[in-house]
């Protein structure tokens, strides 16, 4: 019997202090205050859920500020995480130096990834933005051989005998290249943590059934030990079916 795939201890604390902190030490009147207010969707806000007065809707625009800043920390974390696994590294966003969200090299497995946190998070801005900087950064001689991943943790998961993976070509100017793919979390997961350190699309392709990886479970190992740590930082357990959500988010 082969033994069951498992992930090295992680230190996941200061990523989930962040996430903590970011609640935390957030000021909702200050940042409603800060920013503009739009008036437009004010008032369809009250025509439409029933706000009778200011002080109601001002309640739901601090609790819609202060779920923007945990979404934002959230976000973040999954980019962190990701840099907590053996051979990857996550870099902080720099406009002087720009870097790939993470980087590994193990074996021969060479990737750099932008990590999303939805499937649905990039519009068609956005996802050009994101190609044209991850065609750069193939181009570069630090990142030679490397197979460039657009991440979405948040999404459909390929069941066995779909493909794993797709073309990462947003729009109709931007030309597939072999080296630039997008894939979901789980999928991710498995590659990162793969026992054989296999390099995608060189050293196995998307139509891999990789439902019978020993790692297919990798995103479920770093959930539960992101779940641990969050009980153990806010003092509260996770309500099952808080769990639950997570077959709907990451798939099984």
């Amino acid at each position: 019997m082969s033994k069951a795939f498992t992930l090295q201890r992680l230190d996941l604390e200061p990523v989930v202090a962040k996430i903590v902190s970011s609640i935390a030490g957030f000021d909702a009147d200050r940042a409603t205050e800060d920013n503009l207010v739009d008036a437009f969707a004010a008032a369809a806000e009250v025509a439409i859920f029933g706000y009778s007065t200011y002080e109601q809707w001002l309640k739901a625009e601090n609790e819609r500020q202060r779920q923007k800043a945990l979404m934002n920390a959230v976000g973040n974390a999954q980019q962190e995480l990701i840099g907590k696994l053996p051979g990857y590294e996550s870099f902080p966003p720099s406009k002087k130096n720009p870097m790939p969200d993470v980087v590994g090299r193990r074996g021969r497995q060479k990737i750099f990834a932008e990590i999303k946190n939805k499937h649905n998070t990039m519009n068609s801005k956005s996802a050009a933005a994101t190609y044209d900087a991850m065609v750069k950064f193939s181009e570069h001689e630090n990142y030679h051989a490397h197979v460039g991943v657009v991440v979405q943790i948040i999404a459909e998961v390929p069941q066995s005998g779909q493909n794993m993976w797709q073309a990462f070509a947003p729009g109709v100017d931007r030309s597939s290249r072999e080296e630039l793919i997008v894939m979901s979390g789980r999928v991710f997961y498995a590659i990162a943590t793969d026992p054989e350190k296999r390099q995608p699309v060189h050293d196995f392709q998307n139509s891999e059934d990789m439902t019978k990886w020993p790692s297919w479970n990798a995103i479920d190992l770093m959930k539960d030990a992101f779940l641990r740590e969050l009980e153990i930082q806010t003092e509260k357990p996770v309500p099952a079916w808080v769990k639950a959500l997570f077959a709907h988010s990451i798939g099984v």
